[in-house]
Protein backbone atom coordinates (compact mmCIF):
# COMPACT_ATOMS: atom_id res chain seq x y z
CA UNK A 1 0.00 0.00 0.00
CA UNK A 2 2.93 2.08 0.54
CA UNK A 3 3.60 2.03 -3.26
CA UNK A 4 0.71 2.08 -4.58
CA UNK A 5 -0.65 -1.52 -4.26
CA UNK A 6 -4.07 -0.64 -5.04
CA UNK A 7 -6.75 -3.61 -5.88
CA UNK A 8 -6.20 -2.49 -9.87
CA UNK A 9 -2.22 -3.08 -8.95
CA UNK A 10 -2.44 -6.26 -7.20
CA UNK A 11 -4.91 -8.17 -10.12
CA UNK A 12 -2.91 -6.73 -12.42
CA UNK A 13 -0.15 -8.00 -11.10
CA UNK A 14 -1.54 -11.36 -10.85
CA UNK A 15 -2.94 -11.76 -14.29
CA UNK A 16 0.54 -10.95 -15.62
CA UNK A 17 1.99 -13.32 -13.22
CA UNK A 18 -0.08 -16.11 -14.06
CA UNK A 19 -0.03 -15.46 -17.96
CA UNK A 20 4.06 -15.43 -17.34
CA UNK A 21 3.39 -18.61 -15.32
CA UNK A 22 1.57 -20.55 -18.11
CA UNK A 23 3.78 -18.86 -20.77
CA UNK A 24 6.84 -20.50 -19.10
CA UNK A 25 5.44 -23.57 -18.65
CA UNK A 26 4.25 -23.97 -21.90
CA UNK A 27 7.64 -23.51 -23.48
CA UNK A 28 8.81 -25.96 -21.54
CA UNK A 29 6.33 -28.74 -22.52
CA UNK A 30 7.01 -27.97 -26.50
CA UNK A 31 10.93 -28.39 -25.53
CA UNK A 32 10.26 -31.62 -23.66
CA UNK A 33 11.11 -34.63 -25.71
CA UNK A 34 10.17 -37.10 -22.61
CA UNK A 35 6.75 -37.65 -21.85
CA UNK A 36 6.96 -37.09 -18.03
CA UNK A 37 8.81 -33.43 -18.24
CA UNK A 38 6.09 -32.58 -20.89
CA UNK A 39 3.15 -33.63 -18.42
CA UNK A 40 4.69 -32.06 -15.92
CA UNK A 41 5.45 -28.68 -17.44
CA UNK A 42 1.51 -29.34 -18.54
CA UNK A 43 0.19 -29.68 -15.13
CA UNK A 44 2.20 -26.39 -14.01
CA UNK A 45 0.95 -24.87 -17.33
CA UNK A 46 -2.42 -25.40 -16.13
CA UNK A 47 -2.08 -23.17 -12.74
CA UNK A 48 -0.61 -20.38 -14.65
CA UNK A 49 -3.91 -21.09 -17.51
CA UNK A 50 -6.32 -21.48 -14.57
CA UNK A 51 -5.60 -18.43 -12.63
CA UNK A 52 -5.90 -15.97 -15.79
CA UNK A 53 -9.82 -15.54 -15.34
CA UNK A 54 -10.64 -14.29 -11.78
CA UNK A 55 -7.72 -11.57 -11.46
CA UNK A 56 -8.52 -10.58 -15.52
CA UNK A 57 -12.20 -9.79 -14.16
CA UNK A 58 -11.17 -8.40 -10.61
CA UNK A 59 -8.62 -6.06 -12.40
CA UNK A 60 -11.65 -4.88 -14.76
CA UNK A 61 -14.19 -4.50 -12.20
CA UNK A 62 -11.76 -2.05 -10.69
CA UNK A 63 -12.23 0.41 -13.71
CA UNK A 64 -15.79 0.99 -13.36
CA UNK A 65 -18.06 1.66 -10.83
CA UNK A 66 -18.27 -2.30 -10.38
CA UNK A 67 -14.73 -1.79 -7.83
CA UNK A 68 -16.73 -2.28 -5.08
CA UNK A 69 -17.02 -6.27 -6.10
CA UNK A 70 -13.24 -6.19 -5.72
CA UNK A 71 -12.77 -7.55 -2.25
CA UNK A 72 -10.50 -10.02 -0.55
CA UNK A 73 -14.17 -12.50 -0.09
CA UNK A 74 -14.88 -12.02 -3.76
CA UNK A 75 -11.31 -12.52 -5.06
CA UNK A 76 -11.38 -15.69 -2.60
CA UNK A 77 -14.69 -16.87 -3.88
CA UNK A 78 -13.00 -17.21 -7.83
CA UNK A 79 -10.14 -19.30 -6.56
CA UNK A 80 -12.10 -21.32 -3.91
CA UNK A 81 -13.94 -22.17 -7.27
CA UNK A 82 -11.00 -23.53 -9.30
CA UNK A 83 -9.14 -24.90 -6.25
CA UNK A 84 -9.99 -28.65 -6.69
CA UNK A 85 -8.65 -27.94 -9.59
CA UNK A 86 -5.16 -26.85 -8.39
CA UNK A 87 -4.79 -30.65 -6.89
CA UNK A 88 -6.69 -32.94 -9.53
CA UNK A 89 -4.13 -31.85 -12.28
CA UNK A 90 -1.62 -33.33 -9.86
CA UNK A 91 -3.39 -36.05 -8.06
CA UNK A 92 -5.79 -37.21 -10.95
CA UNK A 93 -5.40 -35.57 -13.98
CA UNK A 94 -5.79 -38.59 -16.39
CA UNK A 95 -9.11 -39.63 -13.65
CA UNK A 96 -10.88 -36.47 -13.83
CA UNK A 97 -9.74 -33.93 -16.42
CA UNK A 98 -7.58 -35.36 -19.22
CA UNK A 99 -8.73 -38.35 -21.56
CA UNK A 100 -5.37 -40.54 -22.75
CA UNK A 101 -2.50 -37.83 -22.49
CA UNK A 102 0.38 -38.43 -24.88
CA UNK A 103 2.97 -36.41 -26.73
CA UNK A 104 2.63 -35.97 -30.07
CA UNK A 105 5.30 -34.16 -32.27
CA UNK A 106 4.23 -30.62 -33.77
CA UNK A 107 7.25 -29.36 -36.66
CA UNK A 108 10.13 -28.96 -34.24
CA UNK A 109 8.18 -29.51 -31.34
CA UNK A 110 6.49 -32.29 -29.16
CA UNK A 111 3.25 -31.46 -27.10
CA UNK A 112 1.18 -33.11 -24.73
CA UNK A 113 -2.14 -33.65 -26.66
CA UNK A 114 -5.17 -34.38 -24.70
CA UNK A 115 -9.28 -34.88 -24.65
CA UNK A 116 -10.93 -33.57 -22.19
CA UNK A 117 -13.06 -35.07 -19.52
CA UNK A 118 -16.49 -32.69 -19.03
CA UNK A 119 -15.42 -31.23 -15.68
CA UNK A 120 -12.22 -29.95 -17.46
CA UNK A 121 -14.54 -28.76 -20.08
CA UNK A 122 -17.15 -27.08 -17.84
CA UNK A 123 -13.26 -25.24 -15.99
CA UNK A 124 -12.65 -23.72 -19.72
CA UNK A 125 -15.74 -22.52 -20.28
CA UNK A 126 -16.10 -21.00 -16.20
CA UNK A 127 -12.62 -19.71 -16.56
CA UNK A 128 -13.54 -18.03 -20.66
CA UNK A 129 -16.90 -16.43 -19.36
CA UNK A 130 -14.61 -14.38 -16.70
CA UNK A 131 -12.02 -13.53 -19.25
CA UNK A 132 -15.04 -12.66 -21.51
CA UNK A 133 -16.74 -10.89 -18.87
CA UNK A 134 -13.51 -8.58 -17.79
CA UNK A 135 -12.69 -7.37 -21.55
CA UNK A 136 -16.45 -6.63 -21.88
CA UNK A 137 -16.52 -4.61 -19.18
CA UNK A 138 -13.44 -3.31 -20.05
CA UNK A 139 -14.60 -2.17 -23.21
CA UNK A 140 -17.67 -0.91 -21.76
CA UNK A 141 -15.52 1.17 -19.24
CA UNK A 142 -13.69 2.33 -22.25
CA UNK A 143 -16.35 4.16 -23.76
CA UNK A 144 -18.10 5.11 -20.74
CA UNK A 145 -15.52 6.48 -18.51
CA UNK A 146 -13.28 9.26 -19.88
CA UNK A 147 -10.72 8.09 -17.13
CA UNK A 148 -9.98 4.59 -18.36
CA UNK A 149 -6.83 5.13 -20.62
CA UNK A 150 -7.66 4.08 -24.20
CA UNK A 151 -4.45 2.95 -25.46
CA UNK A 152 -4.09 0.60 -22.45
CA UNK A 153 -7.67 -1.13 -22.81
CA UNK A 154 -7.57 -1.48 -26.43
CA UNK A 155 -3.82 -3.15 -26.30
CA UNK A 156 -5.16 -5.48 -23.27
CA UNK A 157 -8.75 -6.16 -24.63
CA UNK A 158 -7.06 -7.02 -27.94
CA UNK A 159 -4.06 -9.45 -26.34
CA UNK A 160 -6.86 -10.84 -24.34
CA UNK A 161 -9.39 -11.80 -26.84
CA UNK A 162 -7.91 -12.84 -29.95
CA UNK A 163 -5.97 -16.07 -28.11
CA UNK A 164 -9.59 -16.23 -26.02
CA UNK A 165 -11.52 -16.53 -29.28
CA UNK A 166 -9.05 -19.22 -30.28
CA UNK A 167 -9.36 -20.86 -27.06
CA UNK A 168 -13.34 -20.79 -27.17
CA UNK A 169 -13.07 -22.35 -31.02
CA UNK A 170 -10.91 -24.95 -29.49
CA UNK A 171 -13.37 -25.97 -26.80
CA UNK A 172 -16.40 -25.95 -28.23
CA UNK A 173 -14.61 -28.35 -31.40
CA UNK A 174 -15.39 -25.16 -33.77
CA UNK A 175 -11.35 -24.92 -34.67
CA UNK A 176 -9.15 -28.34 -34.52
CA UNK A 177 -5.71 -27.95 -32.79
CA UNK A 178 -3.45 -30.86 -34.36
CA UNK A 179 -1.68 -31.64 -30.94
CA UNK A 180 -1.43 -28.30 -29.39
CA UNK A 181 -3.58 -25.48 -27.89
CA UNK A 182 -3.00 -22.57 -30.57
CA UNK A 183 -3.60 -19.91 -27.56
Amino acid sequence: RLYGATRQVVAFTWFAAAVGMWTLFEMIQLAATDFQLAFLSYQFAQIGAWNTGPPLLLYALTTGPAKRWVTQTFGGILVLAVLPLFVLVFVAPTDVLFVDPHLVPFGNFSVISHGNRPIYTVYLLWNQLLLLTGVFYILSQTIRNQSVDRNQAVLLTVSVFVPLSVSIGETVGVIQAPGTIFT
